[in-house]
This record gives C-alpha cells, sequence and structure tokens, in this order.
C-alpha cells in the first residue's frame, strides 16, 4: 500500500486534537480551587476597608470597583513551600470589592510579579490557617505542572507533524497515538458537513493501511532523543484526555487558571 504524505488539513486536525485532549487533562488539575469568595476579599483588601465600601455600595455609591473576575499573583516569599511564583486568573461567583481592576488590564506575556495590573493577595496566618494555605500550594504545584506539561505538549506536537513526521508511515514509528486520532472521533464523523465526514473517512482508511516496510521510516536517534522521553509523558495526558469526559466549570464556586508561572533552572524546553 501507498505511504500518504500529511495534507496540511491533517496535519491541522492532528494538531488540534492533540491540544483539546491536553488541555482536556489541564481542566481537571485547575478543578476544585481551594479557596472561598470571602478568603480572596479578605486576602486582597483590609477587611475594614472592605465593610466600609461594601456599606457605601448598599447606600447607593455606583463608583466602588467591584469584580468577579480578578489576576491574582501567588509569591514565594509570601506563601511558605510555593515551589514558584505563579500568576492566576480567577473567576468568583459573587462579586468582591477591590482597589483597581485586573481582569481587563492588558495581559502580560510571561511571569512578572511587579506588573501593575495584578493583585498580590495576604494568605498570611491571620488569613489562612496552616492547612488551608497547604491546600492552596497543593493546587499550584498540581497545576502548574499540568501546565507546563500542556505547553510542552502543544510545542512537541506542532514540531513533531510539521517538520519531522510528515508522512503516515514516518508518524506510525515516531508517534504512533496520533495516528488514533483519524481511527475512531465520533464528532469527525458525524460532522455537519459532508466533506468533513467524506474527508475523515479518506484518511481514516488511509491511516489503517499497512505500509511496508516500516523501518524505513524510522525516526534518526536525534529525532527521538530530542523528542523521545516527551512522547513517552504526553502519550499518558493524551490517553486521559481521552478517558475523560469534557470539563464543565462549575460556576458556584471560586475557579481559576493558571496564566504565567515562574520559570526555573532546568525546566524543560522545547
Amino acid at each position: 500500500m501507498p505511504n500518504w504524505p500529511l495534507s496540511m488539513k491533517v496535519q491541522t486536525y492532528l494538531i488540534n486534537h492533540a491540544v483539546m485532549l491536553s488541555n482536556r487533562k489541564l481542566q481537571y488539575a485547575q478543578s476544585d480551587f481551594p479557596l472561598t469568595t470571602a478568603q480572596i476579599q479578605f486576602s486582597i483588601m483590609e477587611e475594614e476597608k472592605v465593610h466600609t465600601l461594601r456599606r457605601y455600595i448598599d447606600e447607593g455609591t455606583k463608583t466602588i470597583e467591584k469584580h468577579r473576575q480578578l489576576r491574582i499573583a501567588l509569591l514565594r516569599d509570601k506563601i511558605p513551600g510555593l515551589p514558584r511564583g505563579t500568576v492566576l486568573q480567577v473567576t468568583l461567583p459573587d462579586w468582591v470589592v477591590v482597589e483597581r481592576s485586573t481582569h481587563y488590564g492588558i495581559s502580560s506575556t510571561k511571569f512578572q510579579a511587579d506588573e501593575s495590573h495584578y493583585l498580590v493577595p495576604d494568605f498570611s496566618e491571620e488569613r489562612l490557617t496552616v492547612s488551608e494555605r497547604q491546600a492552596l500550594v497543593n493546587w499550584v504545584k498540581r497545576a502548574v505542572r499540568q501546565h507546563r506539561m500542556h505547553k510542552l505538549i502543544t510545542a512537541t506536537v506542532n514540531q513533531v507533524v510539521t517538520k519531522h513526521a510528515l508522512t503516515i508511515a514516518h508518524m506510525q514509528q515516531l508517534w504512533p497515538m496520533l495516528c488514533t486520532f483519524m481511527n475512531s472521533d465520533p464528532e469527525a464523523l458525524n460532522a455537519r458537513y459532508q466533506g468533513d465526514r467524506v474527508f475523515y473517512a479518506m484518511w481514516r482508511d488511509r491511516f489503517r493501511a499497512p505500509v511496508r516496510p516500516m523501518q524505513r521510516y524510522n525516526p534518526t536517534p536525534e529525532v527521538v532523543a530530542k523528542f523521545g522521553k516527551i512522547i513517552h509523558h504526553a502519550d499518558i495526558v493524551l490517553a486521559a484526555g481521552m478517558m475523560l469526559a469534557p470539563y464543565t466549570p462549575d460556576r458556584k464556586v471560586v475557579t481559576a487558571e493558571v496564566e504565567h508561572y515562574e520559570t526555573l533552572d532546568g525546566d524543560i524546553t522545547i
């Protein structure tokens, strides 16, 4: 059977599907944020000022900043046990009063703790117990670890698909997991437009067709050295994404997403 070069549409499908599955795992890793609206409110503003501003609002004042979406910076020198500084986008079920808006400011492209559009909460012992602060640290560790993995997967799948596995046989030899995407995607097989259904069915059959001999399509040792370990760990994430149901956030509780994190020496990059 012939070996087919991957069309740009197939490349885009494989990349998007991998990113979607990885992001699903990330969404679950960022679930169950351990803090309440009240804990966040009193960490970003003194209690007396909170009560004063809320009283003004109850009396009809319209100009006081109150928001349900914030950017907060968690810093290592303020939270014991935090492995790296992290910026979170936090969505609250109820509004809080703030001294300045952060959600609608210009988002930066990297972690920078002194950015003026971040709020730096005070999670000292007066506001959080030791166990509550440890729960926050554990959440950050889990979320940042998965966020880093998601970035690695996104970068790796882009490079592999567009530069190193340009045919079906090359992909089968270098990253077999990606080939499974063209096998049983119910959304693609039942797509709204006939052209999309025909595209997927055609490429499904091409991916299923055997190619021999396969040895000629083995990746080079350099490619294996660069991507092999990351692909191994990525496969675990992608398999989890396949098993998990699409994630739906609970808008009745505080939710948070990692926006930026502090890079450390030894971080793997692609």
